[in-house]
C-alpha cells in the first residue's frame, strides 16, 4: 500500500502526512499523525489487531521508520539506528537463546560463538584492547588477554597475571615476563630449550645422552662442560712404518692439529735408530717449518718409550703428526703409539 495518493483524498487545508510512522511496542497498531493528531485511524480504518501489507512507504521532510520507543530505526538517510531500551542497557543479538552478539553502551561489542568460545573488545587491565575465551562443557574459561599498554603490546592467560605474559616492545624487542629490555629477546624467569643455536647451526649449545652439557662450534667440534676444564685424550697407531717421512693421522682418535704430545712408544727390530720431529709435511731434507726439525731419539738400540711432554702445531693444519725415521742398520719398519692432549 502507498500512502502518497492518500494525500490527495485529505483535505489541504489543515492536514498533512506525518514525517514519521510508528509501530507501537505493544504489537501491530499503526499511528499516522496527520496533523498533529491521530484521527488518520479512523480515516485508514486501521487499529490494534490489524497487520497491513504495504506495498512501499515514502518519508517526507525527512522523517524515520521506527518503534514508539525509539530502539530501532531507518531513518531517511538510509542508516540503521539501534538504541539501548534504556540508559546502561546493551544491544544484543539472540540466536537459538544465546545471546551471540552484544554491544553496551560504551561500543564494546562481544561475539559468542556456542561450543567454541567467546571474543570481546575490552580494556583488560583498564587498556583498550581484547579478551579471548574458549568454551569447556558450556562454561567460559582459559581466559586469554590482548591489549595495547603504550610502550609494548601483551599477550598473556590471564590466571598468571604479567609473570609469564608475551610482550611486544616498542623498538621490536620481545620480552616474557619483562616490559623494559635492552636485548631484543628476554625471558624474565626460567627458560628452556631442546638446542641453543649461535647465529647458525653449525655454533649451539645442547645436552648429549648422558646428560652432559656440550658445546660445538665448527672450529673446535663438540665438547663437553667437563672437557673443557681438562685435557682431551689423544692417540694414534701407526704400524709397520719404514724408514723416512712419516705423516700419521688418525680421522677418529686423533683428528686435531694442536696437541701436547706426551709420550711416542717405538717398536722396532733395529738396533740404531734416530727420530726426528716436524711442524710440516715437507719432510726431513726442506725442513721449512716455523719450528725447524727437533731430534728427540739417537742411537736408540730396539724398542723405546720417548716421554715428551711436547707442544706441537701441524702447520699444515692436517690433523697429521710428522716423524722422520732413520734406521742406521738396514731397512728395518717400526711401530709407532703417540699419545697427546688436544692444546686450543
Amino acid at each position: 500500500m502507498n500512502l502518497k495518493p492518500l494525500k490527495e483524498d485529505i483535505p489541504p487545508t489543515n492536514h498533512t502526512i506525518a514525517s514519521h510512522i510508528d509501530t507501537s511496542a505493544t504489537g501491530a497498531q499503526l499511528d499516522i499523525l496527520v496533523g498533529g493528531d491521530d484521527a488518520a485511524r479512523a480515516f485508514l480504518g486501521l487499529g490494534m489487531g490489524d497487520s497491513p501489507v504495504f506495498g512501499g512507504v515514502q518519508l517526507l521532510d525527512g522523517g524515520s521508520i521506527g518503534v514508539t520507543s525509539g530502539n530501532l530505526r531507518i531513518d531517511s538517510d538510509g542508516v540503521v539506528r539501534i538504541y539501548p531500551e534504556a540508559a546502561g542497557a546493551a544491544i544484543q543479538v539472540i540466536y537459538n537463546g544465546d545471546t551471540v552478539y552484544e554491544m553496551d553502551t560504551f561500543g564494546k561489542p562481544y561475539w559468542y560463538m556456542p561450543g567454541i568460545g567467546l571474543v570481546e573488545y575490552s580494556n583488560p587491565g583498564g587498556f583498550p584492547g581484547m579478551i579471548i575465551y574458549t568454551e569447556v562443557e558450556e562454561e567460559l574459561v582459559n581466559r586469554f588477554n590482548f591489549y595495547n599498554l603504550g610502550t609494548y603490546f601483551r599477550a598473556s592467560y590471564n590466571a598468571d597475571g604479567a609473570t609469564g605474559a608475551l610482550n611486544i616492545i616498542q623498538g621490536g624487542k620481545v620480552g616474557i615476563g619483562v616490559v623494559v629490555s635492552d636485548y631484543m629477546f628476554e625471558v624474565g624467569g626460567t627458560f628452556k630449550a631442546t638446542q641453543l643455536h649461535v647465529d647458525d647451526d653449525n655454533t649451539y649449545i645442547d645436552k648429549d645422552g648422558s646428560n652432559n652439557m656440550t658445546f660445538t662450534d665448527a672450529v673446535v667440534g663438540t665438547r663437553t662442560l667437563k672437557q673443557l676444564g681438562c685435557p682431551t685424550y689423544k692417540y694414534i697407531k701407526a704400524t709397520t712404518q719404514s724408514e723416512g717421512d712419516l705423516h700419521l693421522s688418525d680421522a677418529t682418535y686423533w683428528a686435531i692439529s694442536k696437541a701436547l704430545i706426551k709420550y711416542i712408544r717405538v717398536i722396532t727390530s733395529s738396533t740404531n735408530w734416530d727420530l726426528y720431529i716436524l711442524q710440516n709435511d715437507n719432510g726431513y731434507s726442506t725442513d721449512d717449518a716455523n719450528i725447524l726439525k727437533m731430534k728427540i731419539a739417537d742411537g736408540v738400540m730396539g724398542n723405546a718409550n720417548l716421554w715428551l711432554d711436547l707442544p706441537y702445531e701441524d702447520e699444515d693444519d692436517s690433523g697429521e703428526v710428522h716423524l722422520y725415521f732413520l734406521d742406521h742398520t738396514g731397512a728395518n719398519t717400526a711401530d709407532f703409539y703417540i699419545i697427546g692432549e688436544e692444546l686450543l
